[in-house]
């Protein structure tokens, strides 16, 4: 793992050049100077494409957010890895395996699905929530209809 990591750093610094320093001697000449002027202008007035600053701060935050998630990412597996070999040290050998079926399966997502008053399939989440909302209000109803105490007898 780490020869593959150092080959894959060798390769990426290959593939970027390195940026020439820029000699300030040289532009103490006004040739120089003036073409180094006349490029930097150039090039300025080429990029057209500036982002207003809210879609550069955005940029930033979705960089960060990506970074922070990575890092979580990366934690997790380490603590999952180091229970993997806790687990596979102490002999317990059906905990081990179980717990690294979830490793290789990773992440799926349940689907919820429930049927309607009709009996159809309903599997678009927002009428699911509105289908359990309806259903915990006819509970709740039902609980307070029986508590009513118009069934309770009276005392004369």
């Amino acid at each position: 793992m780490v020869k593959l990591h150092q080959k894959l750093s060798v390769v990426n610094n290959q593939r970027s050049k390195p940026i020439p320093r820029l000699n300030l001697d040289q532009l103490k000449r006004a040739d120089v100077a003036e073409r180094y002027a006349v490029a930097l202008g150039e090039t300025l007035s080429d990029d057209n494409t500036a982002m207003p600053l809210g879609d550069h701060w955005r940029k930033v935050e979705h960089r960060q957010s990506t970074l922070l998630f990575q890092e979580k990412k990366r934690r997790f597996e380490e603590s999952d890895e180091q229970l993997l070999a806790k687990l596979s040290q102490s002999g317990d050998i059906r905990s081990f395996y179980r717990r690294l079926k979830e490793a290789r399966s990773g992440f799926a997502p349940k689907t919820a699905m429930c049927r309607d008053a009709d009996g159809n399939l309903l599997t678009d989440e927002r009428k699911v929530i509105e289908r359990s909302s309806r259903s915990a209000e006819s509970v709740r109803s039902l609980r307070t209809s029986s508590l009513s105490t118009s069934r309770w007898p009276t005392i004369p």
